[in-house]
C-alpha cells in the first residue's frame, strides 16, 4: 500500500500531504499540525477525492491542502472571525468547506 502514496510536500512544509488510492478512488491525507490537534481532536484528515484519475486527484489535493493551511494559519494568528468559534464550530466549518470544495469541483468537471 505504501507504493500508492504520492507525497506533495514542499521543502517549506513540515507536515505531509499525500494522496493514495484505495480500490478505485484516490484519497487525500493532510496531517494536522500538533499545536492544532486539540481543536480538531484528530491527527489528520483523510478524505475521498471522488476520482479514479491521478492527475485530477493531485489537483484537488493541492487545492484542499492550500485552503486547509489558510485555516490553520488563521487559527494560529487568532483571526477574529475564527477566534470566537468553539472547537466544534471549527470542526463543522472545516467539514462544510471540504464538502463544498468537492461539490464545486464535481460541478465544474461535469460542465466541461
Amino acid at each position: 500500500m505504501r507504493d500508492n502514496f504520492v507525497c506533495l510536500t514542499t521543502q517549506k512544509q513540515k507536515q505531509g500531504v499525500y494522496i493514495f488510492q484505495n480500490s478505485t478512488y484516490h484519497y487525500f491525507r493532510q496531517v494536522i499540525p500538533p499545536d492544532l490537534r486539540p481543536i480538531f481532536k484528530r491527527t489528520e484528515f483523510r478524505i475521498s477525492l471522488r476520482t479514479p484519475d491521478r492527475i485530477e486527484a493531485k489537483r484537488k489535493a493541492g487545492r484542499l491542502s492550500a485552503n486547509l493551511w489558510d485555516i490553520f494559519t488563521a487559527l494560529r494568528k487568532g483571526d477574529k472571525k475564527v477566534a470566537t468559534l468553539s472547537n466544534e464550530q471549527v470542526q463543522d466549518l472545516v467539514r462544510q468547506f471540504i464538502a463544498e470544495e468537492l461539490e464545486k469541483d464535481e460541478a465544474t468537471r461535469v460542465l466541461r
